[in-house]
């Protein structure tokens, strides 16, 4: 969790610390499930692996060349409700690629 935040506040984009506080903010709970997708992410890429928790949606996508875009955290935020965060891992790394956020 530590250097998922640290790589995104490294991007000092407008809004990393929404993102990082919605993290954070996960129940003891969701943060062992989040880790746990984290786990699963270095050991096998799979092109997509989601948490729905509490307060945040989580996506977690496989790097790709393409940059995630903005409107698909918004998208994400109207059907879940709640706020998006979608975050694209380096492959089997747990690090940030690059990432976006929204709120419904």
């Amino acid at each position: 969790m530590e250097r998922l935040i640290r790589d995104i506040e490294a991007t000092a984009i407008p809004g990393f610390t929404a993102v990082t506080e919605l993290l954070l903010d996960l129940t003891f709970l969701e943060r062992r499930k989040f880790a746990a997708l984290l786990r699963k992410h270095e050991q096998t890429t799979l092109p997509l692996r989601t948490l729905d928790a509490s307060l945040v949606y989580i996506e977690l996508r496989a790097e790709s060349r393409e940059l995630v875009p903005e409107q698909m955290a918004t998208s994400l935020a109207k059907q879940m409700g709640k706020p998006a965060v979608v975050l694209n891992l380096r492959k089997q790394s747990i690090s940030v690629a690059d990432w976006a956020s929204a709120t419904p």
